[in-house]
């Protein structure tokens, strides 16, 4: 869970970043920059950290079978 938290946060940075370098708005005011920024910043950390714990979700359980736990309910009629 951790390592989602840095992942997200790295990449909402330099995704922020990435953005302010490549937009050159002068017209807009300094107060709508800064919240345009908080919003990337924030929707970027958000979806990054909720797909990758949905992903890990999907990963195949590591499931055990014992040869003592087969009844005959269990076991193929062949």
């Amino acid at each position: 869970m951790n390592d989602y938290l840095m992942f997200s946060l790295i990449l909402a940075v330099a995704n922020t970043t990435a953005f302010y370098l490549l937009t050159n708005r002068k017209h807009k005011s300094e107060q709508d920059r800064k919240h345009e920024y908080l919003m990337m910043i924030g929707i970027t950390f958000a979806l990054s950290f909720l797909l990758c714990s949905g992903f890990s979700m999907l990963e195949k359980p590591n499931i055990s079978v014992d040869k003592n736990s087969l009844t005959y309910s269990t076991r193929p009629p062949f």
